[in-house]
């Protein structure tokens, strides 16, 4: 019987965080990758890369343009997977329905992270498909729940729902987590009622903000009315520093810290239940689409995952857990993100490909910004990197050049020099010189696709 593989993306999860809380999982991998790196710093165009191989700008999936339409099963490693059943599972929007990735999926779960039960009528996907909003959405929405006979499921998600806003901000605890438990149960039931072999897909929002004690897991030393939602990213990040609250940045790391743990112990006992109930063998490839910023100083006081290709928002988690024994592995330093669908095509045909490298790039086209948010140029600037063994090279849009060097610990560096002329090598990785590639998008509104967009959710994220 061909192999079982079941990839999932831990959203926003960054390597040395990761490695001091995943150790139940990190103890159960027979491949924990050192030196993995993201190639961008949010999702649309970490997916992007993660299915296609490509860079941001080739993918076309990017901040101008953050949907599925134009990139094929043929452009992905999804098309090495042809005699599998094809299981999706995310409450990521940029890695679900109302974005179009549930085209590659025989079967595709698009969650909402609130949700407490799956089969049920999905909010975020309804909200993109309705011109309603206010009470009349919700009328709606309950209409087209109990004519699809989910009706009393999708209450209790709502019920719950409105507890927990109710809840934010009082000293009472969210009644459920952000949707691991959901997502998994969702996943070993259509794992039990499908043919094998399987490729299951699982992006998990636990890891992302925003953050706040839940029945399930708190923070230490977090208060239980205390929630990340005081702030949305953009508003913290353009505070100045004297003005952002003393307690934001360290509660904000206590429940992030927290929510990888509880996220890995959840995948954990998820593998062992796998292990117990599939026939055939499985492989379990686990990573991040990207870091997070912690407010502290070396992340320059910033929250989120955006402004930057810094090391906390590159260097991810890569483990492995049942690879196959046959093992094809290069002489380098990083493996690239790039370098994931020859890892995911190799388990198709028994073997584990590990492609390291010492040049690899990264890239992020724009950020999703609300317009009318101070230096919007800055944030919404176009930047690339470069790396060439322990040195990176890191330039943007607006003209900015600098020099770093990748230190022993995860996720450490430290700037060497500004206004550099950036190497040969490094521009050789990328078709289109930067300036011009931003250029085209200049007389649009990074946001534009939010209008189709469930809007209330992307808010909630930080991403308007």
């Amino acid at each position: 019987m061909s192999r079982n593989v079941v990839l999932i993306v831990l959203d926003s999860a960054r390597k040395d965080i990761f490695d001091a809380n995943a150790v139940a999982l990190r103890e159960r991998a027979e491949v924990d990758v050192a030196e993995c790196r993201a190639v961008s710093n949010w999702s649309p165009a970490s997916h992007g890369s993660l299915f296609t191989g490509e860079l941001p700008h080739r993918s076309g999936v990017h901040a101008h343009e953050p949907s599925w339409d134009g990139v094929s099963t043929a452009d992905t490693f999804l098309s090495a997977y042809g005699e599998h059943t094809k299981i999706g599972v995310s409450s990521n929007l940029f890695a679900g329905r109302p974005h179009g990735f549930d085209k590659y999926f025989d079967q595709f779960v698009s969650l909402s992270r609130h949700s407490v039960l799956s089969d049920v009528k999905e909010i975020d996907a309804f909200r993109s498909e309705s011109d309603r909003d206010g009470l009349g959405l919700y009328v709606e929405y309950l209409r087209a729940a109990q004519q699809e006979g989910k009706l009393t499921r999708s209450l209790i998600n709502g019920l719950i729902f409105k507890y927990n806003d109710f809840a934010d901000g009082r000293p009472l605890p969210r009644l459920w987590e952000y949707g691991t438990r959901t997502s998994l149960r969702a996943t070993r039931h259509r794992l039990q009622a499908t043919e094998e072999p399987a490729f299951v897909f699982m992006n998990l929002m636990e890891t992302h903000n925003p953050f706040a004690n839940s029945i399930w897991y708190s923070g230490e030393g977090v208060p239980m009315s205390w929630s990340s939602n005081q702030f949305d990213t953009t508003t913290y990040n353009t505070l100045a520093p004297e003005d952002r609250p003393a307690d934001h940045a360290r509660n904000y790391r206590a429940l992030y810290e927290s929510s990888i743990q509880y996220t890995t112990d959840q995948i954990t006992g998820f593998i062992d239940w796998c292990e117990m109930h599939l026939e055939g063998p499985t492989t379990f490839v686990i990573t991040a689409d990207h870091g997070e910023q912690l407010g502290s100083e070396a992340d320059g006081g910033l929250i989120g995952h955006v402004g930057t290709l810094s090391e906390s928002l590159l260097h991810v988690p890569l483990v492995i857990v049942n690879p196959p024994e046959d093992v094809d592995e290069t002489d380098g330093r990083y493996l690239s993100h790039l370098d994931l669908p020859s890892l995911m095509r190799g388990l198709t045909d028994e073997r584990l490909s590990l492609r390291y490298r010492n040049r690899i790039p990264a890239e992020v086209v724009g950020s999703s910004v609300p317009e009318g948010t101070q230096d919007y140029e800055f944030w919404n600037r176009m930047i690339r990197a470069a790396y060439d063994g322990r040195d990176k090279y890191v330039w943007d849009s607006l003209g900015e050049t600098r020099q770093y060097r990748v230190g022993d610990a995860p996720c450490e560096e430290t700037e060497v020099a500004t206004d550099i002329e950036i190497p040969k090598h490094a521009l050789a990785h990328f078709d289109t010189p930067i300036e011009e590639f931003k250029a085209q998008f200049a007389d649009e509104d990074v946001n534009a696709w939010a209008a189709d967009a469930p809007t209330e959710r992307l808010k909630e994220l930080g991403y308007l």
